[in-house]
């Protein structure tokens, strides 16, 4: 993709936001979901969004349309996938994919985190409108065999994220803390492992239809297995056993692609 068509795409974003959110702006820019959209400061190429229709394919739960009116707000929707991470040493996860929707809400840079930051958008995905596609988990724990866990199903959790403007030309910065638990199901039964709460990084670049990022976290801690319904206390016992469950840090962190698309219904 062009280095140019990145920059300029990325830069029209920055341009509206900053004028929706810069202290002292105008009224014009400031008052209302309608003023924004009119006012010509605010517009430039992003102007092109306005009216354009939910993504083709993409279902959007209520709490992910974006309001009319202040505070300024746009609709996402994405995918996720090629995510990959290791439990501890000779328990991983990969294939990790899936999709979610957002409402991106403009607010000011964090001072404490963003300091450096012109303006930030904060995405807040609610719980149903994120969907992790299953996955595989495999087993290394004896030299020499590995069993493999199908169709592991993953429990999203909501999660808000913030997408700022930096001052690096051509991209997005966003940072986020991913909460989701697995549940392996074998004979029967079915052991959350989790929630994680993984802390990533990465940088969107690309067009505002299509942008993208590679997010990944540092290690991150794990909780003990629980007893439940479907999870017997001695399964619980011994998986923990054999994971050294609970963990401070895990073995590697969370590494994950995502495509990010942005809209803007009529008002």
């Amino acid at each position: 993709m062009p280095a140019r068509r990145v920059g300029v795409g990325l830069a029209v974003l920055a341009v509206a936001l900053t004028a929706c959110a810069a202290p002292g702006a105008s009224p014009t820019t400031r008052t209302s979901h309608d003023d924004t959209l009119s006012a010509p400061a605010a517009l430039g190429g992003f102007g092109a969004l306005r009216g354009t229709a939910v993504p083709s394919g993409d279902v959007i739960k209520p709490d992910c349309v974006p309001r009319s009116g202040a505070p300024y707000q746009i609709g996402a929707v994405g995918s996720f996938a090629g995510g990959s991470v290791t439990i501890v040493d000779g328990v991983s996860v990969s294939g990790i994919s899936g999709r979610f929707c957002a409402v991106a809400t403009v607010v000011a840079a964090p001072p404490d985190t963003h300091p450096d930051a012109k303006v930030c958008a904060q995405l807040t995905a609610p719980e149903d409108g994120i969907t992790f596609d299953p996955v595989d988990a495999v087993l290394s724990l004896i030299p020499g065999v590995t069993s493999v866990i199908s169709q592991v199903s993953v429990a999203p959790r909501a999660f808000s994220a913030f997408v700022c403007d930096d001052g690096t030309p051509g991209q997005l910065r966003v940072d986020t803390v991913i909460q989701a638990a697995a549940v392996p199901q074998v004979f029967g039964t079915a052991c959350q492992v989790g929630p994680i709460q993984a802390a990533v990084t990465g940088s969107f670049t690309g067009p505002l239809s299509a942008a993208r990022a590679t997010l990944t976290s540092g290690p991150f801690p794990v909780s003990a297995v629980e007893p439940g319904p479907l999870c017997p206390a001695g399964l619980a016992q011994n998986t923990n056993t054999i994971l050294g469950l609970p963990l401070q840090s895990s073995a590697a962190g969370l590494t994950i692609s995502t495509t990010a698309a942005l809209y803007l219904p009529p008002p």
